[in-house]
């Protein structure tokens, strides 16, 4: 009879991003393509209804989990995922996870790793905070021989909310009102099929064999520099725009919607 031993090795707390990270090891989990990770979604002030977590695989839509406060996924070693938190009317959050390492590393074995995301409410009706970055940067740290924040990065991904909470964007109401219209769901995913017309368990899962072209034009004016991405997916067009002034704001949309510049970069590739 073989016993499983649990031993938790390192919990760090990201203050500011608002995002607790756990690492879990255990002697009898063992992975040759993957490893476990688990998100937890808390919602301040609220509940999980109506929340999504988008996922990204190497820049393509990989799955949406709708209103669940905790899910597992295994994800594959050498590849890029990012998670998205949202729900209308809080402030968005993502985060990076490079799951790269060395070779021989993906035959050892990882625990599970869990990430605990927290969404604040948006300030008012009036302003809206978006944190146009990713709040935090996982990877495997080659001195540690585990999965960590990058710690470089904690302190950019801090000043970066920092400035959004402290200079939150005006929105008109018909704005608002149009967002609150909109399913989330179907914006991000309108160019790419299920692969099955039934979600199962709150999650959807999509296919990435597409067609893509991108095109690129740019527009200098006098205080600001401009730069259109089409992109052409299937038949049907983006419009992204990166819009960079010369007092050091620099502004990232998708068919006029703001986005993260990880975001603009991933989708015009």
């Amino acid at each position: 009879m073989v016993s499983t031993k649990l031993i938790i090795l390192k919990k760090a707390t990201f203050t500011i991003a608002l995002i607790s990270l756990l690492l879990i090891t255990s002697g009898s989990i063992f992975s040759q393509n993957f490893f476990d990770y688990q998100i937890e979604l808390n919602i301040e002030g609220g509940n999980n209804k109506h929340a999504k977590i988008y996922i990204k695989k190497n820049g393509i839509p990989y799955r949406i989990i709708e209103s669940k406060s905790k899910y597992d996924i295994k994800l594959a070693f050498g590849e890029k995922y990012e998670i998205t938190a949202t729900k209308i009317g809080y402030i968005s959050k993502s985060i990076i996870f490079n799951t790269k390492v060395p070779v021989e590393k993906e035959q050892v074995g990882f625990g599970k790793f869990i990430s605990v995301i927290n969404l604040k409410p948006q300030p008012n009706e009036d302003e809206e905070i978006i944190y146009i970055e990713p709040i935090a940067k996982i990877e495997y740290n080659i001195d540690l021989g585990v999965f960590d924040i990058n710690r470089f990065y904690e302190a950019i991904a801090k000043q970066m909310q920092l400035n959004a909470e402290t200079y939150p964007r005006k929105r008109s109401r018909s704005s608002l009102q149009a967002v609150e219209r909109t399913d989330i769901a179907k914006v991000y995913l309108a160019d790419y099929k299920p692969q099955s017309s039934t979600p199962e368990n709150g999650e959807l899962a999509f296919t990435s064999k597409i067609s893509k072209t991108i095109e690129e034009r740019m527009l200098q004016q006098e205080r600001l520099k401009i730069t259109y991405r089409t992109v052409n997916i299937n038949g049907e067009e983006m419009i992204y725009r990166k819009e960079e002034f010369n007092w050091g704001g620099v502004y990232f949309y998708k068919n006029d919607k703001n986005i993260t510049e990880n975001t603009f970069e991933n989708d015009t590739q």
